[in-house]
């Protein structure tokens, strides 16, 4: 028996069953119960999910009970009050905060993206005139994968990060078309 596992002993049947126990990227360990219903045959139950990571994440880390919420290590209330969004943009898909250079590359390049498709504003021209903002904007952002089919494989990093950047870069462009 392994020293990083947890054993779960079945008391009608006296079977063991042994999970693995994984380092969290913060806060407590957790016992990778993937296998859980192929090993025993049954589920688990978790009122709520208070007690289920739903998967391995670097980037977010949430603790209801303490009140924490943090991207890549950094408190959400520090970021909000002391960094503006593109800071924040740039931390999450760079894992760091960028530097004065850096900050300014990364708005050059959204601005370069910041334009939307001219066929799009025929996606705009169908929303019935009283038309919930937000509905459009959801519309706008789904058809974007339509207009800007070039980058969809989202197993290459290289083009997971374009798409990335073109839908924060076009977003204040859809926002201010959906706001009519």
């Amino acid at each position: 028996m392994s020293s990083n596992t947890a054993t779960l002993i079945d008391n009608r049947t006296g079977k063991s069953y042994e999970f693995p126990i994984l380092k969290g990227t913060m806060g407590p360990d957790v016992i990778d119960i993937s296998t859980f219903f192929s090993d025993t045959g049954m589920f688990t139950f978790d009122r709520g999910y208070t007690s289920t990571a739903m998967c391995r994440s670097a980037i977010t880390y949430i603790d209801g009970l303490k009140g924490e919420l943090m991207y890549r290590g950094y408190d959400i209330a520090y970021l909000a009050e002391n960094k503006t969004f593109l800071d924040v943009a740039y931390l999450l898909l760079n894992k760091e905060l960028p530097t004065s250079e850096q900050y300014a590359s990364f708005k050059d390049e959204l601005k370069k993206r910041s334009f939307i498709h001219e066929g799009m504003m025929k996606l705009f021209d169908a929303f019935p005139d009283k038309a919930h903002p937000m509905a459009i904007l959801q519309a706008a952002v789904s058809a974007l994968s339509a207009f800007y089919s070039d980058h969809l494989n989202m197993d290459k990093p290289e083009e997971y990060h374009e798409m990335a950047m073109r839908i924060i870069a076009k977003i204040p462009t859809i926002a201010a078309f959906s706001y009519r």
